[in-house]
């Protein structure tokens, strides 16, 4: 059977005039004109092991109807990004993931009585529109981000959470990926990245201490890096600002380490000034060499200017700046996570998504500890495109 023309279109314009909570409420409609059912927004919750139901107006997220993302149906569509049908009863349920630019926000489930292929398709452009979609409502709503909780977030993590950019981005001739952990008690690390006429601007922090002073120093440090890149301010005169900023509102009581890029997609130029930041790495193909940077002093503590490092990268290669976080990471033992493990994991990841290296990355300094996260463990790869 056919299907009428414009049920997406209508789909759009039903969920813009919809509250943003009555998302799937808006959809329903358009999907059963197509001949599927019961479509369900699952989203993905922070530490990216539970898929969760969206929730509906006048009912808060079930825990008890989360899914986990592995060893079910809906996990492998989030993970292998390709959609999965699953017999159930003489239908189908089709789960398809749902994904802006790269960033991984959920998967959809519908209900289908008879899966022919133009069938198959319209429901994966419906997949792609619900991405937008949510990308969008979200901004209007508390309901989609009580849905990726599993327990309560303190009020740092809250603060740094609203200042960081999605961890995943792509598009053409470069790939973003980071990660910032624990979730829930994050106690100094944001990142930040914008992609503005081939360039990509990228910038990772980490403020001294723990809890709510830390976050409060770096939503400052990260206020001064995009007012300076908005204003077309170059890194040497952007880091100058974040430190004059920190050291007037703390009189050198408080700092942050800061570490900025910016990688020409056109042309493979990287450009990296360090205040005080381990360094970052570049790893092509097997191969990890550490980015040479003369350091200034941490920003809120004065000192020289900073001095700007320049690698080029080749397609394919990639990008690594980190937090001591992750090298710090220390065994029962004593032991620490170290460059030495940073580096084989990094050699380990050629061939892997930049998504999933980061994410191995990470559990692998957590699981060096024995699961007892001590300080955040953030990481930011950037990859140059084949």
């Amino acid at each position: 059977m056919a299907l009428p023309d414009g049920l997406l279109g209508s789909a759009v314009r039903r969920a813009q005039l919809a509250a943003p909570d009555h998302l799937m409420e808006a959809l329903a409609e358009p999907c059963g004109a197509a001949g599927v059912d019961r479509p369900e927004l699952y989203l993905v919750d922070h530490d990216g092991a539970t898929l969760t139901p969206a929730p509906r107006p006048a009912r808060e997220p079930d825990p008890a109807r989360a899914l986990p993302v592995t060893g079910t149906a809906a996990g492998e569509a989030f993970t292998s990004q390709v959609p999965i049908g699953v017999v159930e009863g003489g239908r189908t349920r089709l789960w398809l993931p749902v994904t802006e630019s790269r960033c991984r926000l959920g998967v959809l489930s519908v209900l289908v009585d008879e899966l022919d292929e133009e069938r198959r398709r319209w429901c994966t452009d419906l997949a792609e529109v619900v991405a937008q979609l949510s990308r969008t409502r979200q901004q209007y709503t508390d309901s989609f981000h009580r849905a990726r909780r599993r327990q309560p977030m303190d009020l740092a993590a809250e603060l740094q959470w609203g200042l960081l950019p999605p961890l995943d981005f792509s598009c053409e001739g470069v790939t973003v990926a980071a990660l910032v952990e624990p979730a829930y008690h994050v106690g100094g690390d944001v990142f930040d990245y914008a992609v503005n006429e081939g360039i990509v601007h990228f910038g990772i922090v980490d403020s001294m201490g723990h809890a709510l002073y830390s976050a409060i120093v770096a939503g400052l440090v990260i206020g001064t890096y995009r007012n300076r890149r908005r204003a077309v301010t170059d890194l040497v005169g952007t880091i100058e600002a974040m430190d004059e900023a920190v050291a007037e509102q703390f009189g050198g009581d408080r700092f942050a380490t800061v570490g900025l890029g910016e990688l020409d997609v056109r042309t493979g130029e990287c450009r990296w000034v360090n205040a005080g930041h381990p360094l970052p790495f570049v790893v092509r193909g097997g191969t990890v060499e550490e980015v040479h940077c003369p350091p200034r002093l941490p920003v809120g503590l004065g000192g020289a200017p900073a001095e700007v490092a320049t690698v080029v990268l080749e397609p394919g290669d990639r990008f690594v700046c980190f937090s001591d976080g992750v090298t710090e990471a220390s065994a029962p033992s004593g032991e620490h996570f170290g460059e030495a493990g940073l580096r084989a994991a990094l050699e380990g990841g050629a061939g892997t998504p930049a998504g999933a290296v980061v994410h191995r990355v990470i559990a692998g300094a957590i699981e060096h500890q024995g699961g007892d996260q001590r300080d955040d463990a953030t990481m930011v790869l950037l990859e140059l495109d084949r």
